[in-house]
């Protein structure tokens, strides 16, 4: 666009001035604002993410390994980082108080990665090891797997072996 040299323009008062001056700065620190938000972490997530990767394969100091530990409340497993087998480690361990050896022994798992969700929801105060001494009278047993098929199966087998036993096609065509 041309720009000639003779343009006039007129100030506007001071009042006016301020209030603009004041928008552009409330609009910079909203956007400085959103931007420390997207590089910032929740001192949570922070501590949960330092104890797993200083877990290696050790459970935090004071911890036996003989001893029950349970969880006090179900981990927000969506802001925090994921840990292999979590959700499954984290459902065992808030039914029922276990000690980590027999966590990792009932799940098939290794033990690291018990070691690890252990170690990190210790750190965040989720966990502690249970001092009731019914946990100790009590042994875990390993689930056992339910013979009867779930529905699903049952149909499945039954579509997928549809025929073989010499049962008629659902849909015959018509000439």
């Amino acid at each position: 666009m041309p720009h000639d040299n003779q343009v006039s323009y007129k100030i506007k008062d001071a009042s006016f001035r301020d209030e603009l001056h004041d928008i552009i700065q409330s609009n910079k620190n909203k956007t400085r604002q959103k931007n420390q938000e997207k590089q910032s972490w929740r001192m949570e997530s922070f501590t949960w993410l330092i104890s797993l990767w200083s877990s290696r394969d050790r459970v935090p100091r004071g911890t036996p390994l003989d001893r029950p530990v349970y969880l006090m409340q179900w981990p927000n497993m969506t802001r925090l980082a994921a840990v292999p087998h979590g959700v499954r480690i984290a459902a065992l361990l808030y039914e029922q108080a276990s000690n980590l050896p027999d966590v990792a022994r009932q799940l098939d798992i290794e033990q690291r990665y018990v070691f690890a969700f252990y170690s990190a929801c210790k750190s965040i105060g989720l966990a502690n090891i249970s001092r009731r001494q019914i946990d100790k009278t009590f042994v875990n047993e390993q689930p056992k797997r339910h013979k009867n098929k779930s529905i699903l199966a049952k149909l499945l087998g039954k579509l997928l072996h549809f025929g073989e036993k010499g049962e008629k096609p659902p849909i015959s065509k018509s000439a």
